[in-house]
């Protein structure tokens, strides 16, 4: 294996929601800002058609490339309420992407906040062929600065184990509802800053993640 050099990485968490809505008259989200409580990130479970709620973590590395992990549940496609994991790794050399399917062999709890989807991950080591994704609530509590989170993930080409914490509390433009038409997103921004650490395996090689 090889043992490259630290990365610093910026991390940023949101949750997002699409309910039916009014038509709207301009696109944006309203002015100002409001408090997310935990509660929000509990499953709304909605019946519509077209709609999905999830939570996706963005961390930029420092030598460019970036990683992405996400947990979705949606009425997408045939049947209702269907999981969904997704993991990403995004360089100039490589792209590694997957999303995995689970149908309805989830659990998301929203206090505290705790995700699993697919397979049961070892609780240490890691590599990738195994196709699943946990995350779980260490410390904290969610849209608090402190909120840590542990998120493990697996798929065929690429695995990851990291670790985050908040610097600052949560944030949510307005009361969060951005207007598409007749449809309407909404978002909460859970880690606005946060110190990441970890490691992702990556086609052979065990990147070592701090910052």
């Amino acid at each position: 294996m090889l043992s490259p050099p630290r990365f610093a990485l910026v991390a940023a968490l949101c949750a997002m929601l699409l309910l039916p809505d009014v038509p709207a008259r301009a696109f944006g989200p309203s002015t100002g800002s409001t408090v997310v409580g935990a509660g929000e990130l509990a499953l709304a479970r909605w019946r519509e058609d077209e709609y999905a709620e999830g939570i996706t973590f963005l961390a930029y590395l420092k030598d460019g490339s970036r990683v992405e992990i996400g947990a979705q549940v949606s009425n997408l496609g045939i049947g209702n309420q269907n999981g969904r994991y997704y993991l990403g790794y995004f360089a100039s050399d490589r792209r590694l992407e997957a999303s995995e399917e689970i149908k309805h062999k989830y659990r998301w709890d929203s206090t505290p906040l705790n995700i699993s989807m697919g397979d049961e991950l070892p609780p240490a080591g890691l590599a990738p062929g195994s196709r699943g994704m946990t995350l779980k609530t260490v410390a904290g509590g969610v849209g608090q600065a402190g909120h840590t989170v542990e998120i493990a993930g697996a798929t065929r080409e690429l695995a990851l184990r990291l670790r985050w914490r908040s610097l600052v509390p949560a944030y949510r433009p307005g009361d969060g509802r951005v207007p598409f038409g007749d449809r309407t997103m909404q978002m909460y921004v859970q880690m606005p800053r946060a110190e990441v650490s970890g490691q992702l395996w990556v086609a052979g090689r065990v990147l070592d993640v701090v910052g």
